[in-house]
């Protein structure tokens, strides 16, 4: 009912979209104006020394921060970096490049892969740190050489600024693509039916060691090398087979020998009768 006429629907507003459209203007605010009263109110209460919008959620916040960081999430995801002099934008921790490549965890800058010389991106360092696929979306960037600040803009508005009819048809959008992405269940279904389960096994056991190793990065700054992983993830897998196999083994019925007849020990001797049983 929500979808456009246009698509098929009857037009309706989403009144939960419409309140995150509607807190995603009051964030744009804050964003766009940093000296205004509010902003100055909320920066000195909960990104001090940060700005808004790397700004974290604490415990016992107030209603109104948490709705505004609601409002922030829209707005985050349509805002794009435009490079200036590349001093601000981190290349693996900023979203508008959307790499693949791995993050080693460095504050690489994107004034860093600027060949001054030359006037263009270096390309030997993109070579080194980057994959091809990414290789190709930076250079496909334009540098303005022409000097100034990097800034942000949002790319959903021909003028770069935020509107609540801009705000509103990219959450739309985004929660029209949510509900049709496949659910995890369909996506295992369907490698479910294409490997066997030895090999299904495996990579459910990489999967795990490399998310595992990942979190181990983020946390503790460490990570280890990519071979490890994969030998331990293997040898975790090899340990759950032979676990399993031990409990759904039948177990051990012991037997029992029949009783003999009851002798009388021989004189001077005393006999003491007991009853035990052994497993294995």
């Amino acid at each position: 009912m929500c979808l456009p006429k246009c698509e098929g629907g009857f037009g309706f507003k989403d009144l939960a979209l419409f309140n995150q459209t509607l807190l995603a203007k009051q964030a744009w605010r804050i964003f766009s104006v940093p000296d205004s009263l509010a902003a100055r109110v909320l920066k000195a209460k909960y990104f001090s020394s940060g700005d808004f919008m790397s700004a974290s959620t604490k415990a016992g916040c107030s209603h109104i921060w948490r709705s505004l960081n609601w409002g922030r999430e829209l707005l985050s995801k349509g805002l794009r970096w435009n490079v200036g002099d590349g001093s601000k934008i981190n290349v693996f921790k900023d979203t508008s490049f959307k790499l693949v490549t791995f993050d080693p965890g460095t504050d690489l800058r994107v004034s860093d892969l600027f060949d001054r010389a030359r006037r263009d991106w270096n390309v030997d360092i993109l070579d080194q740190i980057l994959l091809s696929i990414d290789k190709e979306v930076v250079l496909s960037i334009p540098i303005n050489w022409m000097g100034g600040q990097d800034f942000q803009s949002l790319h959903f508005d021909k003028k770069g600024e935020y509107t609540v009819s801009s705000g509103y048809k990219c959450a739309l959008q985004d929660s029209i693509k949510e509900a049709a992405s496949p659910s995890f269940q369909a996506v295992f279904q369907t490698l479910a039916d294409k490997f066997d389960p030895d090999e299904l096994s495996s990579a459910c056991m990489l999967a795990w060691a490399a998310w595992e190793d990942r979190n181990s990065l983020i946390n503790t700054g460490k990570a280890k090398d990519p071979n490890r992983v994969a030998s331990r993830a293997l040898e975790m897998l090899v340990e759950f087979k032979n676990s399993m196999q031990a409990i759904s083994s039948p177990p051990t019925i012991p037997t029992f020998r029949a009783p003999t007849d009851w002798v009388v020990p021989p004189p001077s001797r005393l006999k003491l009768n007991t009853c035990a049983t052994f497993l294995r």
